[in-house]
């Protein structure tokens, strides 16, 4: 359905003349008999009553007019205030590495906001930039926010177990806690969110987990699990994405946490603005 089609009908509604509404839209008034029908036969129902004096709202026109009037106004103001940010402003948005990777990437394109991403290791180091104003908003591990600042969950992902595939546990379809206690982890540094989230996990399990290469920042830590140095745990979002064919992901049955992933803002007009573009639900994986 063409928006434009309802903003002919409310006008034509106000005016009950398809006449004016045809002058202040500048277009023909069989253009505009035309929008109309078309959203007549859209809800298949009839929305004016036509006679040779004008037109008047049928009972479901009424109705449609009261829902609809206010949402189109709301639309405009969105429209505004899109453009005040692409013309007046840059916003700097920040993101964890995996999320700017395999989440930014699809939306960065969409946006008619004027944006930049900076892209930081951790939680912490985003939140520090945010606070210090050299970021705007930052899509952050919720266990990191700062609940003076507005902020908003986008997303929660589980954590899935990355085996080589000559790996004894390499061809299973799912393991438990049990199943890799013992097993030598390659990890991120110690300021890894996600070291901390499952490194917290598993101590209270009782288990604690026997890290046998700490990688740096930036190092491709799935080529050193492909290259036997242990196994990693790591967030769904990067698992969906193995490109090595020597390496599998299996969920783990009793881990029972996720990563949930939030946008925190500087100011609330400005989250909500960005949360409209960066509402997961609205992108899906081809």
């Amino acid at each position: 359905m063409d928006t434009q089609w309802l903003k002919s009908f409310v006008m034509t509604a106000q005016h009950k003349s398809l006449s004016k509404t045809s002058e202040l839209l500048n277009l023909s008034q069989p253009a505009i008999s035309k929008q109309i029908r078309k959203l007549e036969e859209t809800y298949g129902v009839a929305l004016f009553y036509r006679s040779t004096q004008g037109v008047e709202l049928t009972k479901a026109g009424a109705m449609l007019l009261e829902r609809i009037h206010p949402v189109l106004m709301d639309l405009e103001l969105i429209y505004k205030e899109l453009q005040d940010f692409k013309s007046t402003q840059k916003i700097w948005l920040g993101a964890l590495p995996s999320i700017a990777t395999y989440f930014l990437r699809r939306i960065i394109p969409t946006l008619e906001i004027n944006t930049d991403v900076m892209v930081c290791n951790t939680s912490a180091e985003l939140l520090s930039w945010l606070k210090a104003g050299k970021l705007d908003a930052a899509l952050i591990d919720k266990r990191s926010a700062d609940t003076h600042l507005w902020s908003k969950d986008l997303f929660s992902e589980p954590y899935l177990a990355v085996f080589s595939r000559s790996h004894p546990l390499g061809e299973r379809q799912c393991v438990s806690i049990a199943d890799i206690k013992d097993e030598p982890f390659v990890f991120y540094p110690e300021s890894c969110d996600v070291r901390q989230c499952i490194t917290q996990r598993l101590l209270m399990l009782g288990i604690e987990p026997k890290v046998s290469t700490e990688v740096s920042f930036g190092d491709f830590i799935l080529g050193y699990v492909a290259a036997g140095a242990g196994i990693t745990i790591l967030p769904k979002i990067v698992t969906d994405h193995l490109s090595d064919v020597s390496l599998t992901a299996v969920p783990i049955i009793d881990f029972d946490t996720t990563r949930t992933i939030s946008i925190i803002a500087r100011s609330e007009k400005l989250g909500k603005l960005l949360y409209r573009y960066l509402d997961p639900s609205v992108y899906k994986e081809s």
